[in-house]
C-alpha cells in the first residue's frame, strides 16, 4: 500500500514541478525554461524507473513464494497418492487372501480329513420332524373319522354317530374310508 502511495506522491511532485516550470517561464527566457523542463522530466523518468524496479522485485518475490507453495503442495499430494496406492495394494492382497480362504471353506472338507461332523443326540431338527409327522398322522385320523361321520349322515343315521363312527372306522379302516381320505 505504501508503494502505491509513494507512486502517487511522485506523480504529484512531478505535476508540481511542471507547474513551477510554467511559472518560471513567465519570468525566465525560453532557453532556461527548456533546460528546467528537461531536468524535471529526467527526474520524473528516473523516479518512474525506480518504482518499476521495486514493483518488479516485489512481483518476482511473490512468484517465487507462490512457486514454492505450489511445489510444497505438489509434494504433499504426491506423498498422499503414494500412501493411498500402498494401502490399496495391501487391501487388494488381503482381499485375495480372504477370497482364497472362502473358496477353500466352500469346497467342503479336505481330503486329509481334518474336519469332523458332529451329530447332536437330541437334534432339534429331527425332533421337529418327528413332531410334525405325529401331527400329520393325527390330522389324517381326524379326517378319516369326519368322513365316516359324513357318510353316516348321508346314509340317514342320526343317533349315536360317535359310536357308529368309531365302529365304522375300525371296520373300514383299511378299505374305503381311508381310500377316500387319500383321494381328496
Amino acid at each position: 500500500m505504501t508503494l502505491v502511495n509513494a507512486f502517487f506522491y511522485q506523480e504529484r511532485d512531478s505535476y508540481k514541478s511542471v507547474l513551477e516550470s510554467y511559472e518560471h517561464e513567465i519570468t525566465f527566457n525560453g532557453a532556461t525554461f527548456e533546460k528546467d523542463r528537461v531536468n524535471s522530466l529526467e527526474q520524473s523518468l528516473q523516479n518512474y524507473k525506480e518504482t518499476v524496479e521495486r514493483l518488479e522485485d516485489l512481483l518476482a518475490a511473490e512468484r517465487k513464494a507462490t512457486f514454492s507453495k505450489d511445489s510444497d503442495t505438489e509434494a504433499d499430494l504426491r506423498s498422499k497418492l503414494k500412501e493411498t496406492e500402498e494401502k490399496l495394494s495391501q487391501l487388494e492382497a488381503e482381499n485375495a487372501e480372504l477370497r482364497s480362504q472362502a473358496s477353500i471353506s466352500n469346497e467342503g472338507p479336505s481330503p486329509s480329513g481334518s474336519y469332523k461332523v458332529l451329530h447332536m443326540k437330541d437334534n432339534p431338527l429331527s425332533g421337529a420332524i418327528e413332531d410334525r409327522r405325529q401331527e400329520v398322522e393325527g390330522l389324517r385320523a381326524e379326517i378319516t373319522s369326519l368322513r365316516a361321520r359324513i357318510k353316516l349322515l348321508e346314509e340317514g343315521q342320526t343317533r349315536d354317530l360317535t359310536l357308529l363312527v368309531g365302529n365304522k372306522v375300525t371296520e373300514d379302516e383299511g378299505t374305503s374310508v381311508k381310500g377316500n381320505a387319500f383321494a381328496s
